[in-house]
C-alpha cells in the first residue's frame, strides 16, 4: 500500500476566493459571506482507500500576511487572482518571487483565476495575459461559487506532485 502527502499552498489577494476555493473541494460547500483569513488556515483531504492514496494538506495563505508560513515545506503552489480584478492578477508576481525566494522554481506551480460565476454571461471567456514569469505555469479559470473546475484543479496539482521526486509518505491510516 502506498499514502502519498503533499503539501499545497494557496496564495493571493485578500478577498480572491482562496477560502471558499479550498471548502469547495473538501466540503462540496461555498458561502457567500466573506470572512478574512488571519495568517494561514490548515486543511486536510483524505483521498486514500484501504490505506492506499493520496492525503493532501491545504494551505490557505492569507495574501501579504501569512507570507512564509511553512513555505519551505510546499510540494506544490497555487497562484490565485479574482478573474474580476486586474490588481490581484498584477499582484501575483510579488507571490511568485516570494516563492521563488523560498525555492528553487522545480515546485509545481499552477495559476486560478477564480470567480469565473461573476464574469457577465455574453462576455468572451478569454484568459488575460499573464506576467512574463508566470506564462510558462498551468492557467485555469474556475468558480468556487458553481463548483467549475475545482476537481480538476486539485486533480492537476496532485499529478504534478506525484511526477516529482518521492513524496513524503502518510502515517498509518486510523
Amino acid at each position: 500500500m502506498t499514502c502519498r502527502l503533499h503539501k499545497i499552498f494557496i496564495l493571493g489577494d485578500a478577498g480572491v476566493g482562496k477560502s471558499s476555493f479550498i471548502s469547495r473541494y473538501i466540503n462540496d460547500q461555498c458561502t457567500d459571506s466573506y470572512k478574512a483569513t488571519i495568517g494561514a488556515d490548515f486543511y486536510v483531504k483524505d483521498m486514500r482507500d484501504n490505506g492506499d492514496g493520496d492525503v493532501l494538506q491545504i494551505w490557505d495563505i492569507s495574501g501579504p500576511d501569512g507570507c512564509g508560513v511553512g513555505y519551505k515545506s510546499a510540494d506544490a503552489w497555487v497562484l490565485m487572482y479574482d478573474l474580476n480584478s486586474p490588481e490581484s492578477l498584477q499582484n501575483l508576481e510579488a507571490y511568485y518571487r516570494q516563492v521563488c525566494s523560498v525555492f528553487n522554481t522545480d515546485i509545481p506551480c499552477v495559476v486560478v483565476g477564480n470567480k469565473l460565476d461573476l464574469i457577465p454571461k455574453g462576455a468572451k471567456e478569454v484568459l488575460p495575459s499573464l506576467p512574463f514569469h508566470l506564462r510558462d505555469m498551468p492557467h485555469f479559470c474556475a468558480s468556487a461559487k458553481d463548483k467549475i473546475n475545482i476537481d480538476m484543479i486539485f486533480q492537476e496539482l496532485i499529478t504534478l506532485c506525484n511526477l516529482r521526486a518521492a513524496p513524503a509518505q502518510c502515517s498509518k491510516p486510523t
